[in-house]
């Protein structure tokens, strides 16, 4: 008989380390008619049960392959689906959220015709701007889940992100978080503002600027404006209102 979510994060509370509660969730998941569950976690260190930080249960060889891909060759794609629907949707509702590239579409494309149309993407949040995204493959034979049984998925997801983002060493989970300055440049530099445009919105020199925009590259771990401007939607640091990034 299925146990209710109270019970199920009670549960996670009790595991001591990343396989016994990998165990706990796919026992979770499994009772509320998720046939595959992937979970893509780009923090390193920490333990999986397979390599290149994705655990993952069920799917045929053939839809695995795919779902590799998909996070291998467009790993924000997930991440910026999501902030723009504003919450979990599914891999065959994308292309109404975001635009996509050709490579995109073909690799969604073909997940919906190894059976993966059906698959419920989501974000789950963490402190310290770990941010991963799960992926909950349901039978094509069988209605969406609604709601309720998403939110339910939801609050699961996210209690056992957080209980596995307590189980690693302290100092995999340790990063700078953003001051209030950092993340104003920040959001203009996603805006698509010059350097020296930001330095006149917000009255200081071009080389703060600059400055400022060094330590956001260090904290959120890229190399250019386009990284950070992603890795902000990513992590929650800057959002979507409509077409304008706040």
């Amino acid at each position: 008989m299925p146990y209710s979510t109270s019970a199920f994060i009670k549960r996670c509370a009790t595991v001591e380390d990343d396989r016994g509660l990998w165990e706990v969730v796919c026992r979770f998941f499994r009772t509320r008619g998720v046939q595959r569950l992937v979970y893509y976690d780009d923090t390193p260190g920490h333990d999986q049960s397979v390599r290149n930080g994705v655990c993952r249960f069920g799917g045929e060889p053939e839809s695995i392959r795919l779902c590799d891909a998909l996070l291998a060759r467009h790993p924000d794609l997930l991440y910026v689906a999501v902030a723009q629907s504003r919450g979990p949707l599914f891999i065959e509702d994308i292309g109404l959220h975001t635009r996509l590239e050709p490579a995109e579409e073909e690799t969604l494309s073909r997940l919906a015709m190894a059976g993966m149309a059906n698959t419920l993407v989501m974000q789950v949040f963490g402190p310290d701007l770990i941010v991963s995204i799960v992926c909950m493959g349901f039978s094509e034979a069988e209605p969406r889940p609604d709601p309720v049984c998403v939110f339910d998925l939801q609050c699961a997801a996210q209690a056992a992100h957080l209980k596995g983002i307590a189980l690693r060493p302290r100092s995999l989970s340790q990063s700078s978080a953003l001051s209030p300055r950092e993340i104003e440049v920040l959001r203009w530099c996603a805006r698509g503002k010059s350097t020296p445009v930001i330095a006149d919105i917000l009255g200081i020199s071009r080389h703060t600027v600059d400055t400022l925009l060094r330590r956001v590259f260090e904290k959120l771990n890229v190399h250019d404006r386009t990284g950070a401007a992603i890795k902000g939607l990513r992590t929650g640091v800057l959002r979507l209102r409509g077409a304008e990034i706040v």
